[in-house]
């Protein structure tokens, strides 16, 4: 969604030692996760290709790692979650290097 494309991103995500996988959408990817009405809109993604949760602007470091960690440590039930597996392959995440 940055007008700028992977030129913008990239020195941020270096700069920022960011080593995990990071979308750079555009509207039809908005509409296929369900609509982002805000940046930075940040999803979580569970083991299973879920989202298990969404950001819509700013959240801690200390929220990420919460979560981040009950995933890691207990299969949650009952949660409603999009299986992000069912996207069109063509929104592959790529991994910024």
């Amino acid at each position: 969604m940055d007008d700028d494309g992977w030129a913008a991103i990239k020195p941020y995500v270096a700069e920022h030692k960011m080593n995990y996988r990071v979308l750079l959408g555009n509207d039809s990817v908005s509409e296929l996760y369900g609509g982002v009405d805000a940046l930075p809109t940040s999803f979580i993604i569970d083991r299973d290709g879920k989202i298990a949760s969404v950001h819509v602007g700013l959240a801690g470091k200390s929220e990420y790692i919460d979560e981040i960690q009950s995933l890691l440590g207990e299969k949650q039930t009952g949660v409603s979650r999009r299986d992000v597996r069912s996207l069109p392959a063509t929104l592959l995440i790529r991994t910024a290097k």
